[in-house]
């Protein structure tokens, strides 16, 4: 494996892990040398790689490389799922408090609005989410990262 390509500990560590697995050579084919960070799809085996194993790589290199550019694209490309989820603070609010288990009575009386006024909230929320009940709207709004993880949320009550 060339230096440009990787440096003496990464083929250190392909040493150590390659050749207890039989795989004492290895051909490296590059696939991001930019900004973008290395990477490089890696073959091992046995035994030599030949002439015709080079040329096989070769071809190989220009098919992954052009697949890896096109992964990249696409990557930026897709939208971000919570930039079509767009909530008002009042509605980040009620659904914060109904992820924590309120009721609508409850979230109406924490907000000093109406018990009327949080369904048409809830409503709206669920919307937006795309669903159709309190549960799912609380775990599509975690998928999204538009409420804090559970674990986030344990870590910070208070101990009895």
């Amino acid at each position: 494996m060339p230096e440009q390509v990787a440096g003496v500990r990464v083929r250190g560590g392909w040493a150590d892990i390659g050749r207890p697995a039989g795989a004492a050579h290895q051909l490296s084919l590059p696939l991001r040398l930019d900004a973008g960070g290395n990477r490089s799809f890696v073959l091992g085996r046995p035994d030599v790689f030949g002439e015709q194993d080079l040329r096989l790589g070769t071809l190989l290199w220009r098919l992954l490389s052009g697949l890896d550019r096109q992964l990249d694209v696409l990557g930026r490309a897709r939208p971000d799922p919570t930039a079509a989820v767009r909530l008002t603070p009042r509605q980040q609010a009620v659904l914060g408090l109904l992820a924590e288990g309120c009721t609508a009575a409850a979230i109406g009386h924490r907000l000093l609005i109406a018990e009327r006024t949080v369904h048409k909230h809830l409503e709206r929320v669920y919307a937006a989410l795309g669903v159709s009940d309190r549960l799912t709207a609380v775990l599509r709004a975690r998928d999204l990262g538009l409420l804090a993880p559970v674990r986030d949320l344990l870590e910070d009550a208070p101990t009895p």
